[in-house]
C-alpha cells in the first residue's frame, strides 16, 4: 500500500503500524462485501517471485434475480513489475472469478489519479460510465 499510486493507500500505510492499517482495511472488505479466500489471486512470474494480488469480491445486498455484483476491491503490482502487463493479467483473472461466481455487473473504480489502473481497467474491456471526480480531503 506505501507503493500504491493511490493517495488514501499511501496515507494508511503512513501509519504507525502498517500491517494493523492494512488489516483495518480489509476488515472494511467484510462490513460491505463478500469474498472466498481462494478468490484471492497473486500473480507470480516465471521466476516464482509474486508480482502482485488481486482481491475480487460481491457486494452485500447487490443481489439481482440470484446473481451478485461484483468489484475488484484492491489490485496492487509491486512497482519493478509496473508496466509489463500484470496489472491487465490480474484484472483479468479477478474478473473472470467473479464471472464464474456468478455476478450481472461488475462495477469498478479507482483514483482520479491512478492513470495506469484506469488504463487497465480500459484494456481489459471495462467501460467508463460517468466523469472523475475527486471527493475534498
Amino acid at each position: 500500500m506505501a507503493l500504491s499510486l493511490d493517495a488514501s493507500d499511501q496515507k494508511r500505510a503512513l501509519e504507525d503500524d502498517p500491517h494493523t492499517a492494512v488489516e483495518g482495511f480489509l476488515d472494511l472488505a467484510r462490513e460491505d462485501f463478500s469474498y472466498q479466500p481462494e478468490w484471492w489471486q497473486f500473480g507470480i512470474n516465471e521466476n516464482g517471485d509474486i508480482v502482485g494480488f488481486v482481491l475480487p469480491v460481491v457486494f452485500n445486498g447487490g443481489a439481482k434475480e440470484d446473481l451478485e455484483e461484483g468489484t475488484i476491491y484492491y489490485l496492487g503490482v509491486l512497482p519493478e513489475y509496473r508496466g509489463l502487463g500484470f496489472a491487465n493479467d490480474l484484472l483479468a483473472q479477478g474478473t473472470r472469478t467473479l464471472q464464474e461466481v456468478g455476478v450481472w455487473q461488475v462495477f469498478c473504480d479507482t483514483a482520479v489519479a491512478n492513470v495506469p489502473m484506469i488504463s487497465a481497467f480500459k484494456r481489459v474491456g471495462y467501460r467508463q460510465y460517468s466523469e472523475p471526480w475527486e471527493r475534498p480531503v
